[in-house]
């Protein structure tokens, strides 16, 4: 029952392209988390972004704060928001899954069969 712990640990992952410069990203993450005031410092509730994993379609990065548990749910939606729409300004991509197709074969243009 989290209702129970005065604070609550918020988790957020962002995707960015492996194209885009992950400093670029962490600037950016990090000046909307400078500016929030509902995010609690301090011994061993210090806010966290870093590289958490090179997936299929995206270098991911986490964000870790935390807060107030009267806060957790505005802050989170309110996070998600400020951060996505502060990534889509800085010109960094969020990639969707995509996937490259190599048709090796015969079949490639301009190859002809020999009878």
């Amino acid at each position: 029952n989290y209702s129970r712990h005065d604070t609550r640990r918020n988790d957020f992952v962002f995707g960015i392209s492996y194209n885009d410069s992950i400093d670029q990203a962490f600037e950016i993450i990090n000046q909307i988390v400078e500016k929030e005031d509902r995010i609690l410092r301090g011994e061993g509730v210090d806010p966290m972004v870093m590289v958490d994993e090179m997936a299929q379609s995206s270098i991911n990065i986490r964000v870790r704060i935390w807060c107030k548990s009267s806060d957790y749910w505005d802050l989170q939606w309110d996070m998600t928001r400020k951060i996505k729409e502060s990534l889509d300004a800085g010109g960094i991509t969020i990639p969707f899954p995509t996937r490259t197709v190599e048709i090796v074969g015969d079949n490639k243009p301009g190859v002809t069969k020999a009878a």
